[in-house]
């Protein structure tokens, strides 16, 4: 059985997240910065009427910022925390298509030299001689949430 996934890049490594937790993928907004929030929440934007944290990946990883964000977008994506729906932003350096991927071609992480950005890793998957490194959500959302409060 295969799963859809949206690949895109961060710091030119290829990531993926589910399909099904995928609303929408937006071009740049301005971000509004809100005080003492998580410092991998870059702020909020106004999504359909609705308040949305935006999150930074790469601060999460301790990657420099984007030089410029111009030619970011965000991807606009629902998932659970706490039995609530949660919706998120995740900037993106850049994104690429939706793929399909079968179990059988994504293997779990490695032992060796994890660390805290790996534990938010739900799979490696191999496509096309490239590793795409395969995200969970759940496990994103987790993280912010008990570095800080995030405004739902």
């Amino acid at each position: 059985m295969a799963d859809q996934y949206l690949t895109f890049d961060i710091n030119d490594e290829r990531y993926g997240f589910l399909v099904r937790n995928i609303e929408v993928v937006l071009e740049m907004l301005p971000i509004t910065r809100v005080p003492n929030c998580a410092a991998s929440i870059l702020g909020v934007i106004n999504h359909r009427g609705s308040v949305v944290p935006v999150i930074d990946l790469r601060r999460m990883f301790g990657l420099p910022p984007l030089e410029s964000l111009g030619a970011a977008s965000i991807i606009i994506a629902e998932t659970e925390y706490q039995n609530e729906a949660v919706t998120i932003g995740i900037l993106a350096d850049q994104v690429y298509e939706v793929i399909s991927i079968s179990e059988k071609d994504i293997e779990s992480q490695p032992q060796i030299g994890k660390n805290i950005q790996e534990s938010f890793i739900s799979g490696l998957a191999k496509v096309q001689d490239r590793f795409i490194i395969l995200f969970s959500l759940e496990k994103i959302l987790k993280a912010i949430m008990n570095e800080s409060l995030i405004m739902r």
